[in-house]
């Protein structure tokens, strides 16, 4: 009941990664790759995955602004209080894990960054590859920091604002006690008013589930979009619930890396049996492609794999840690995740 939050706020984040990753692949033209196209006359939304010809592609955007969005979230400041006041903890965890989690996809940045060491030629692949590593990297975490100054800042003009205004209101004590009892009754959350939100979350998750629906039986061209926002919310929920045993294991966030490594390999094998049934990716085969199956592969890999993995989560994660346990977990994670990509790309 409590984790309606997470469900719709997962269609928001991936919808809003889809929409992104368009600004970003019309930013940087087409975002083709020779040899690697969408095709299959299935629509790819920026090819989905990372598919662009330079290491500001389509995966850069969606990872800044999720990111940016958690370091608010997370910050100490008055959305963050206001949130949980009036919402409630579960709420502040949808929009964190669910649309910054889902808005943001560690295992199409990594993808990417793996894939340009078997397809570019232009400069030595491995200085493109960790070129894209590090502009990954530094990119979502200033993003993350950046949310995290807004929260302070925003924390500190409540602070004067407030300030000023006790200075000009001049009350007595008794007066004082009584507005200062009053106020605190009223920011505290009640169960009432917490349990509407959940239900509004609820609902507008079914209102929503019924319209995408709808939209992929009258509307064949929406079917991709479609289908990837209703697998969304099944990778949140795991990516959730397994990241509840990450404090069984002290400074590194197992679960956490344990998602993003299964989650990249999983995108890569989707993306590998996709390539059997989509022209676009060999010019030699002949077969027609199964044009239904390709919809459904690239649903998994945007929608589930997309919102299994995170970027924000992971940066947020490594800011939290001491200095010495986040260069761990950053290159544990990074590490284990590419030693897992390579051989698979190789052999699709």
């Amino acid at each position: 009941w409590s984790k309606g939050p997470l469900l719709i706020f997962a269609y928001l984040g991936v919808n809003a990664r889809m929409f992104l990753s368009l600004l970003s692949t019309a930013a940087n033209g087409s975002g083709r790759v020779e040899g690697q196209g969408c095709g299959g006359g299935v629509e790819y939304i920026g090819c989905g995955v990372g598919d662009s010809a330079s290491p500001l592609s389509d995966v850069l955007l969606p990872n800044v602004v999720g990111s940016f969005v958690m370091g608010i979230i997370q910050g100490e400041g008055p959305i963050k209080q206001a949130g949980k006041r009036h919402l409630g903890a579960d709420f502040m965890t949808g929009i964190s894990t669910g649309f910054a989690g889902s808005c943001t996809s560690f295992s199409s940045w990594m993808r990417h960054a793996v894939l340009l060491l078997f397809l570019y030629s232009t400069i030595p692949p491995v200085l493109d590859f960790l070129w894209s590593i590090y502009l990954g990297w530094v990119s979502a975490y200033m993003a993350l920091l950046a949310g995290y100054h807004v929260a302070s800042a925003a924390a500190l003009i409540q602070e004067r604002l407030q300030g000023r205004t006790v200075d000009k209101e001049e009350v007595d004590t008794d007066g004082s006690n009584g507005m200062e009892d009053a106020a605190t009754a009223a920011d505290e959350v009640t169960p009432h008013r917490h349990h509407v939100a959940i239900l509004l979350c609820w609902l507008s998750y079914v209102v929503v589930t019924v319209i995408l629906i709808v939209l992929a039986i009258l509307e064949p061209r929406s079917r991709l979009v479609a289908f990837a926002t209703l697998l969304s919310p099944f990778g949140v929920l795991v990516r959730y619930f397994t990241g509840l045993h990450n404090h069984r294991v002290k400074n590194f966030p197992w679960m956490t890396c344990a998602v993003n490594v299964c989650g990249s390999a999983l995108l890569v094998i989707v993306q590998g049996f996709a390539m059997d049934v989509d022209p676009g990716y060999d010019d030699e085969l002949l077969d027609p492609p199964n044009e239904e199956a390709l919809l459904w592969l690239v649903a998994i890999g945007l929608g589930f794999c997309g919102c299994l993995t995170t970027v924000s989560t992971f940066v947020n994660e490594c800011k939290q840690l001491d200095w010495q346990y986040s260069y761990i977990y950053a290159g544990t994670t990074v590490m284990l995740t590419v030693a897992i990509l390579v051989p698979l790309i190789a052999l699709f």
